[in-house]
């Protein structure tokens, strides 16, 4: 998540997203991730995939919930995070927060020295060692 972007203390870079733009971002991710790969089959992550049946659902200006919308798919993982308590999904401002949860668990357990360059490994990211 874009929540996220730098290995210290705290990794900690922004306080929230809107759902809008998480959309947009999760697009660009798919596409970044095509790119990256020559052959995504093998690499475990068929970006290429994941994107055609991203886009292949219907985008909505309101607030949709259907999950055969994007809005409305992107809602149900949303609505997941918030019960888990790794976000705060307020959907009045259509926004999203992360939780001290969320943090602790990006600044232990995947953004360390320890476990972030396998963590850029399975994403395909190239790695500088």
């Amino acid at each position: 998540m874009e929540f996220y972007n730098s290995q210290s203390v705290s990794s900690k870079s922004r306080d929230y997203i809107k759902v809008g733009e998480f959309l947009n971002i999760i697009s660009d991710r798919l596409r970044d991730g095509i790119a990256r790969a020559d052959d995504n089959a093998e690499k475990g992550i068929a970006f290429e995939n994941i994107l055609e049946r991203f886009e292949a659902l219907k985008s909505t200006d309101n607030k949709s919930t259907s999950k055969t919308t994007k809005e409305g798919f992107i809602n149900t993982i949303l609505d997941f995070l918030d019960k888990q308590g790794l976000i705060y999904y307020i959907k009045g401002d259509d926004m999203i927060k992360s939780t001290k949860k969320l943090d602790s668990f990006m600044d232990w357990n995947l953004l360390n020295k320890n476990n972030y360059n396998r963590v850029l490994k399975a994403l395909g990211e190239d790695i500088d060692e």
